[in-house]
């Protein structure tokens, strides 16, 4: 698939700025259930497609019901304008009316992806899905941070740009910024090595870089060649696991009929110094069937 990474995390409380710039957390959920309020931008409106977890509702939910017995982090009743819940949006360069849903590609980037936020967030991740009804595939998942013994709430836990900016002792606005955006690239990064690469997407688009079509297009390739090589690596080695697994099984049956033909030419009256040199040389074998698995 040709086209560039696109991934992007918010946090919301339970009320909306006074500007409205900064919607509430509900807002959020009632756009990506396809509420009637919150989707007047939608012409021709689909339900969404739960693909992990509880769904969007019960996510909001859980936020609210937490936020009320919630502390910040000197001991105080969190305010409703507290931060609560984390939302993101990952987007797949591809149009919803030329693949659909099941198409192999767009699958494997979704499962990479949820795989990459479960392994980030562990159970703090809670809903993840997709719309089909704008012109391109997304997906949005919700995060909402763990409460700890205090019931103290840290939404720097599901927001690594928060979390880096909280650690900065200094009070410059310039230098909490700096830690802000040096965190946010860094989980960019971390996408693009889990996530984009795998699915042969660039880390940026060529505008943002200022690139020539023809700059874009060497690398978009290249990014694509770096996609099926790491595929092919993974195919390699799942076949070699197999391979090495069908062979432990044959070894587990060889040393079962080692025993027995030892048993049988004791019963038969074989000298002990010969039963050894049969039993050496079916060893050797064994080191080297060894030795050519860890060649491979």
């Amino acid at each position: 698939m040709e086209g560039y990474q696109f991934i992007h995390v918010e946090a919301y409380s339970r009320v909306s700025s006074k500007n409205n710039k900064r919607q509430s957390a509900r807002n959020v959920i009632n756009e990506a259930i396809r509420a009637p309020e919150a989707s007047s931008h939608i012409s021709n409106i689909k339900p969404p497609i739960l693909v992990f977890g509880q769904s969007p509702e019960k996510t909001l939910e859980l936020s609210e019901s937490q936020a009320v017995i919630a502390k910040d982090s000197i001991g105080r009743k969190l305010r409703k304008d507290g931060l609560v819940m984390v939302a993101g949006v990952a987007s797949y360069p591809a149009r919803t009316d030329e693949i659909s849903f099941e198409n192999e590609n767009l699958q494997h980037w979704l499962k990479l992806t949820i795989e990459f936020l479960s392994k980030k967030y562990g159970e703090q991740l809670k809903s993840v899905v997709v719309h089909s009804d704008e012109p391109f595939w997304h997906c949005h998942f919700y995060l909402v941070p763990k409460l700890d013994v205090n019931n103290s709430l840290d939404i720097g836990l599901v927001h690594d740009g928060i979390a880096a900016r909280n650690t900065v002792s200094s009070q410059s606005a310039k230098i909490k910024l700096r830690a802000y955006s040096d965190a946010m690239r860094a989980f960019q990064d971390a996408y693009y090595t889990n996530v984009g690469i795998p699915c042969g997407l660039t880390r940026d688009g060529p505008r943002r870089r200022r690139l020539t079509r023809k700059e874009w297009k060497v690398e978009q390739e290249a990014s694509k060649r770096l996609a099926n090589t790491l595929n092919r690596s993974d195919s390699i080695k799942q076949k070699i696991k197999f391979i090495s697994s069908e062979l432990d099984k044959k070894r587990i049956r060889l040393e079962k009929y080692e025993k027995k033909l030892v048993f049988l030419l004791k019963k038969i009256g074989i000298s002990d110094q010969f039963i050894e040199k049969i039993t050496k040389k079916l060893n050797d074998s064994d080191n080297n069937n060894n030795k050519m698995e860890r060649a491979i």
